[in-house]
């Protein structure tokens, strides 16, 4: 199966690759999925992430998880490019943390006078 990568962060690195989850939409459906992969030498590895077992790592596997799937079951594939193009990948995942608290119209409101 193909996917359309939307969006991805790192969750670990290591001396010859790193391991990130991303939000992908499977070619044949319109619903996001997060997938979890890594990189060797910048080339995409069709094997299962492996990380290591320290906290640090833990810690931010969980926070970016929960921030990517708030992204993925708020936003559609097209909505999340276009956000991401108008005010940056960093801004986007920094503003995922509110999607929760405020819900996904009010967010939009508020995107919307941030970009007038």
């Amino acid at each position: 199966m193909r996917y359309r990568t939307v969006l991805e962060q790192k969750v670990d690195e290591w001396e010859d690759g790193h391991g990130v989850v991303q939000i992908v939409t499977p070619e044949s459906e319109e619903d996001n999925q997060l997938r979890f992969c890594y990189y060797k030498e910048d080339e995409f590895v069709n094997r299962p992430l492996t990380i290591a077992p320290t906290q640090e790592a833990a810690d931010r596997t969980g926070e970016v998880v929960e921030t990517m799937a708030s992204l993925a079951r708020t936003f559609t594939a097209d909505e999340i490019e276009a956000l991401v193009e108008e005010l940056g990948k960093e801004k986007v995942l920094e503003l995922s943390v509110l999607i929760e608290e405020l819900g996904k119209s009010r967010l939009m409101e508020i995107l919307d006078e941030e970009i007038e």
